[in-house]
């Protein structure tokens, strides 16, 4: 079976990649000469830069 018969159809417009925008966002800061956004952690994730 492929895979989109599995899935059935589905609207991806639904979805939205986080993760890109929070990279895009970083990079805009820093070519705008700003400090990047940093985000809240989650108790359950170590320290650092987590986006």
């Amino acid at each position: 079976m492929e895979l989109m018969e599995i899935i059935g159809s589905t609207d991806i417009a639904q979805y939205r990649d986080e993760y890109r925008a929070a990279v895009e966002a970083v990079i805009s800061a820093k070519l705008d000469g700003r400090e990047p956004p940093r985000w809240r952690r989650q108790p359950s994730q170590p320290e650092g830069w987590w986006i």
